[in-house]
């Protein structure tokens, strides 16, 4: 492939801050480390464009749906400034790159090639059409490259998402850290995440019951009232702590505290929903803290299993083992602890973006 030493790059995403998500995160951190000349085209309340830490950002009314591509369609024809690559954060949107001459990298992030139903058929056909007329494809696990293979594609490369520098930092004062009490004393778990069923809540609830533990759950979500249900029902009320949705700028206060973090993740084909990666745990290695997750999606991209965490089924017995192990084997734990935070390390933002830019200049 051939390179350009710095492209200028319009990134289109549906997700920017001050609207939250993965997706939303990857542009964000992007442009706030790339070394490359970066934009942004999102959605917006309105159609100004502003300049924001030396980024231009350009708004459309919505990016939802075949009419949020027309938007989108339009608006990248009435930007007055050439742009050597179009970087699309999902390949839905990458179907436009057809209409432009410039060259096109999309990032595909895990729940942009399953599901089910007429709008998701509709979503994963012009996905394809944009993954088919891309000159570069990054995956963010091993697990997503495997389903972009699975038709005709561009390059592929696997460059797995960031944690924030400043979450490391904090982090390094926190951990590495040892467990010597067993199983015996009262351990502090933590969730991080929607409150949806995939990500594993109930599981995770049903496998604490046999231990000396607290359980603290962030997030918000549709499940909430299920999970709280099923608190009260096996009388553990005075375990587990629901903490509602938390601030990011707050949320190191709880990787601070906790012993393991806990999130068995489950791939729920027909509803469209899998753990592309899973950064909430690298952000807990990041403090030191091993991790437990589900051995679905790309999950087992996120975790090194028995040097940073442990792979499990998404069921409360597989949960259950491997709190067990990792509370009664100081040797694991502190193994998981250390080696968390230098995997954690080698993945900061700036690092990653690094190896972000070095792609896109080659293709």
């Amino acid at each position: 492939m051939a390179t350009v030493d710095s492209p200028a790059i319009l990134v289109v995403t549906p997700d920017f801050p001050p609207n939250g998500g993965g997706i939303g995160s990857v542009a964000y951190n992007y442009c706030k480390y790339t070394s490359l000349n970066a934009d942004v085209l999102t959605s917006g309340n309105d159609e100004r464009d502003i300049n924001v830490d030396q980024v231009d950002i350009h708004t459309v009314p919505n990016m939802s749906g075949l009419r949020g591509l027309l938007y989108c369609l339009q608006k990248i024809q009435s930007i007055n400034k050439k742009y050597d690559v179009l970087y699309f954060t999902h390949p839905f949107y990458a179907s436009l790159g057809c209409a432009f001459p410039q060259k096109v990298c999309v990032h595909v992030h895990g729940n942009s090639l399953i599901g089910t139903g007429m709008k998701k058929e509709v979503m994963k056909r012009l996905s394809q059409v944009g993954l088919r007329s891309a000159d570069g494809i990054i995956a963010n696990s091993s697990w997503t490259q495997a389903q972009v293979e699975l038709s005709p594609t561009a390059d592929i490369t696997v460059i797995h998402p960031g944690v924030s520098p400043s979450l490391i930092a904090l982090g390094k004062d926190s951990g590495p850290r040892s467990w010597h009490r067993g199983l015996s004393s009262q351990a502090t778990l933590l969730t991080v995440g929607r409150l949806v069923k995939r990500k594993g809540h109930r599981e995770a609830i049903r496998a604490i019951s046999n231990f000396n533990v607290d359980y603290y759950i962030v997030g918000a979500g549709e499940m909430e009232q299920e999970l709280k249900r099923l608190v009260k029902s096996l009388e553990m009320g005075d375990q587990v702590h629901f903490e509602g949705y938390v601030p990011e700028d707050d949320l190191p206060e709880y990787y601070a505290r906790s012993d393991l973090f806990v999130m068995p993740s489950m791939f729920m084909k027909e509803r469209g929903s899998v753990e592309g990666f899973g950064i909430v745990f690298l952000e807990a290695n990041s403090f030191g803290v091993p991790v437990i997750g589900g051995n679905t999606g790309g999950v087992p991209s996120a975790i090194v299993p028995g040097e940073t965490g442990l792979l499990v089924q998404p069921d409360a017995d597989s949960v259950s083992d491997a709190i067990s192990r990792l509370l009664s084997n100081a040797e694991l734990y502190e193994r998981c602890s250390d080696q968390g935070m230098d995997w954690a390390a080698k993945h900061s933002w700036n690092r990653i973006v690094e190896q972000m830019d070095e792609y896109i200049k080659s293709i």
